[in-house]
């Protein structure tokens, strides 16, 4: 028997901010492996730091203090903030000193982790964080992406406040994409979550005839933001084009 996973089995993806290359990669090789984790991408500087966050969408960010650019950890925290209201970032920090403590909280950090680092603290804060995220999520009545929408209660999708008649299956479809707005979600991500672990063989068919039939249902004005990333997967997001 094949096991299909639920749409409540989110997946996450993380941005790790730090100077230091080999930091990156060890805090990496904590998330890259395990099943919830989507993508983790790294950047030096502010300016990697905002070029990845518009490229992506990150639900956990892992912020150090110092940085390769005129910035610091404390101006990306700020800018996070600003741009994604629901992300979580944790400061990651050897000087935690408590006027670099004060401007991090006062910037939008949720948590505070001192170097040097115990892996089992980093997955540990991460994930409690994630599932506190998640269990907000969960207790939302609606999803809503500009216009699009759907009920919890009804298990109904509506445009511009007219009922979708979809399918059970493009049903499970459009809300894997309201569930993760612009974000990427890849060939493999959506085998799992809508179709389960079997038929790969037919799988890049599937995807591509499933995404255009649930193009066909929605009005032209939301199907141009359902978009195909060559080589990477499908998008969620307004606008006619994506520049990645």
């Amino acid at each position: 028997m094949f096991k299909v996973h639920s749409l409540t089995h989110s997946i996450m993806n993380i941005l790790i901010v730090d100077d230091c290359p080999r930091m990156v990669s060890q805090l990496s090789s904590l998330f890259k492996k395990h099943p919830v984790v989507h993508k983790v991408a790294g950047a030096k500087s502010f300016t990697e730091a905002v070029n990845q966050c518009n490229r992506l969408h990150f639900h956990i960010v892992l912020i150090d203090y110092d940085l390769q650019d005129n910035f610091n950890g404390i101006d990306v925290c700020r800018w996070i903030r600003k741009q994604n209201p629901d992300c979580i970032i944790i400061f990651v920090s050897g000087f935690p000193s408590a006027q670099v403590m004060e401007e991090a909280f006062a910037a939008g950090t949720n948590d505070f982790i001192k170097k040097p680092l115990l892996p089992s603290e980093v997955r540990i804060k991460v994930f409690y964080w994630w599932e506190l995220m998640k269990s907000q999520k969960n207790s939302k009545a609606f999803l809503d992406y500009h216009g699009l929408k759907y009920i919890f209660k009804s298990n109904e999708f509506y445009a511009d406040r007219r009922v979708l008649p979809l399918t059970k299956g493009l049903k499970r479809l459009l809300l894997l994409f309201l569930e993760k707005p612009e974000t990427v979600i890849s060939h493999d991500i959506l085998q799992r979550e809508v179709w389960g672990d079997f038929d790969t063989a037919l799988r890049p068919r599937n995807i591509h005839e499933r995404i255009g039939s649930l193009r066909q249902n929605l009005p032209n004005k939301f199907a141009i933001w359902l978009q195909s990333i060559r080589g990477e997967g499908y998008i969620l997001k307004r606008g006619k084009a994506v520049k990645l």
